[in-house]
């Protein structure tokens, strides 16, 4: 489910004319969270899900690991101002 949304996100980027989605690598990070992304998950109780920002991703910038230890719906977020048209 992340990867199909990160992989929408990436696809969204690509037609765009500029990148809408802001620190898309999430290469720029205050301290060990990833600069204009929040967490978003359906069970916030502590110990359920630990997000991390880890320094290597795929392709040589960083990626975001979701661990879930019980079943969650977890995923980082940021909302992208657009206008029709």
């Amino acid at each position: 489910m992340l990867a199909a949304c990160v992989c929408m996100l990436l696809s969204l980027t690509a037609m765009a004319e500029e990148n809408l989605i802001q620190n898309a690598g999430f290469e720029a990070a205050s301290g060990e969270w990833p600069d204009a992304w929040q967490s978003d998950m359906w069970v916030e109780d502590e110990g359920v899900t630990r997000i991390t920002l880890m320094p290597e991703g795929r392709e040589g910038g960083r990626c975001i690991r979701i661990e879930n230890a019980s079943r969650n719906d977890a995923r980082v977020v940021q909302n992208i101002r657009i206008e029709p048209g």
